[in-house]
Order: structure tokens, then sequence, then C-alpha cells
């Protein structure tokens, strides 16, 4: 599972509960910092889960592009479809800076266009249903670059729809060896996704597509516990080496919070820990200074 976030604070707490479909267990976390500017869908109230991220025609099959050729280990799989598909490379330097999302250049040097040039570019997908989210809102961010010097008399200009819906209202032209990037503003909410590329009336060449990501919405509007009251609390764990099962937010969810812990709840506010029993803990020593103006500031 690949999720994108945006983080307030200096820390990140990765809670997995049981939602009574089997014990919650994880095997490796890692996390990985990225631009603000990326993906510029996900903010403070939702997150993007990644169903799918595509190289679109690259002739290897079987080369996945991750870390170190994208800096940002996003991992792109390869795709490609030779019964509907023509594949177009090169092998020059494909980066612009203009480039919010700065695709590696590995992945913008292979696209796919329409086996038959006088027919749409159709990609299909039909998202995994989520039982706990039955209408989840999903993105689709498409790359584009033009790979080939066009002559003088020829035109590559198209459109592009999901479900019958106009995503660019003025239609798509691309520059040799620069970037481009199409994604809808708001989330969709669809079984079934038909993304369509069409050349305009004047255009002499198929529309062209590079690379694409498709997300699903997580919802991240639960705040977090003020994270001074987490940082003096986990001071005092530290300084202590208080033994208890002191893990992930201490206030959220309700259900599981910090033992002898208890926390205020109010709507739109962060929750506050407002006392902590640490009694018959056989602590002694100085109280952490971070811990004790926490106190004091109330």
């Amino acid at each position: 599972v690949e999720a994108i976030v945006v983080v307030p604070d200096d820390f990140v707490q990765v809670c997995l509960v049981n939602t009574r479909a089997g014990t919650p267990f994880v095997s490796a976390l890692e996390l990985r910092p990225l631009k603000m500017k990326f993906y510029p869908q996900a903010n403070l109230t939702q997150g993007l889960l990644v169903e799918h991220r595509m190289n679109l025609g690259p002739a290897d099959q079987t080369n996945i592009i991750r870390y170190p050729v994208d800096p940002y280990d996003r991992v792109w799989i390869p795709w490609a479809d030779p019964k509907e598909w023509t594949e177009i490379s090169t092998t020059r330097q494909v980066q612009s800076d203009d480039d919010d999302y700065e695709v590696p250049s590995a992945v913008m040097q292979t696209a796919v266009t329409p086996l038959n040039a006088s027919k749409n570019l159709e990609i299909s997908w039909d998202p995994v249903p989520q039982p706990r989210n039955p209408s989840p809102g999903y993105f689709i961010v498409m790359h584009f670059s033009e790979l080939q010097i066009l002559p003088s008399s020829a035109v590559r200009q198209f459109y592009v729809s999901i479900n019958g819906m106009a995503l660019n209202m003025t239609a798509a032209k691309l520059y040799y060896h620069g970037t481009a990037v199409i994604s809808n503003v708001k989330p969709y909410r669809y079984d079934k996704f038909n993304i369509s590329l069409h050349a305009t009336t004047n255009s002499t060449l198929p529309p062209i597509i590079n690379a694409i990501e498709l997300f699903s919405v997580m919802p991240t509007s639960i705040l977090g516990t003020d994270s001074q009251d987490v940082s003096a609390t986990v001071a005092i764990k530290d300084k202590y080496h208080v033994q208890k099962n002191w893990m992930g937010d201490p206030c959220i969810p309700k259900t599981i919070a910090w033992e002898r812990m208890m926390c205020s709840y109010t709507i739109a506010k962060t929750p506050r820990i407002i006392s902590i029993d640490l009694s018959g803990n056989q602590l002694s020593g100085s109280i952490p200074s971070g811990f004790l103006k926490r106190i004091q500031d109330g």
C-alpha cells in the first residue's frame, strides 16, 4: 500500500486498527519525503492511495522504474498493449523546468499512440471495490510529451475525457521533449472509468500519452493530538522508560487512547491531553522541561 499524505507536524503517526477482518500487522514501513508542489490533490483533509502508476510503452515489460532513477522512489510499472497501441520512444532527455511532478526522464522517454491512427486512444479501469468506503473519489493524473520531431505540416492536438466529461477545454498541444500534465480537479466517483484521448478535427496525428497515475481519495480530516502535547508526553516516556503500550497517536482513535491518559475532544480542533496518571510506576528524578512548560502553558 502506498499513500501520499500531508503531514503538518515534524512526526507522523501510523496506526493499524483491527476492523474484525483479521489481526492487523505490518512487515515494513517506509517514508519518502516529497516536494509540496507534487500532487496538489493531497492536502490536510485528504490523502491519496496509489491504485496504479504506469509507465506506458517501454519495450522491456520487466523494467520497473523507481529509486535511484526516480529520486522520490515512486514505482513506475511498465504497461503496453501491442494489440491496441503503437509504442514510440526516444533516447534523448525528456524533462522540463515547469513539470511540477518531476516525472523521471526514463518514464517520459516512452509513450503510446493508438494502433489505428484514426481511432481514439482508450484506457479502461475498473477500481477495486472498497467495502468500508463504498463511494470513494478518484484522481487521474496523465503525463505527456512529444517524442517525435514533427514536420511543419503535421499537427498533433487532442482532447482528454473521462466517461465523456472533457478534462481540457483547450486542445492539448505538446512540444518536442517538453512535458505536460492533465488531471481532474475534483475527485470523480464512478464504478468504471473510460479515459479517452481523441484528436481534434485539424490534427493530422493521433493522440499520445507517456504515463498515467490513478489514485483513490483517503479522508484525513480527523485531526491528530496537539503536536506539543505529543512531544511533551513522548519526552516523559523516553526519560522515565515508561513501560506502557504507548504507540501511535495518544488520543486517536478514541477507543484506543493511550493507557491512563485522558483527552479532551472539541469539534474542528486538535484533541488535547488533559491528564496523565503515572502513579505506581516508581518514577524518580526531575520533570522534563518540555513537559513542565506544557503544563504551565495549559
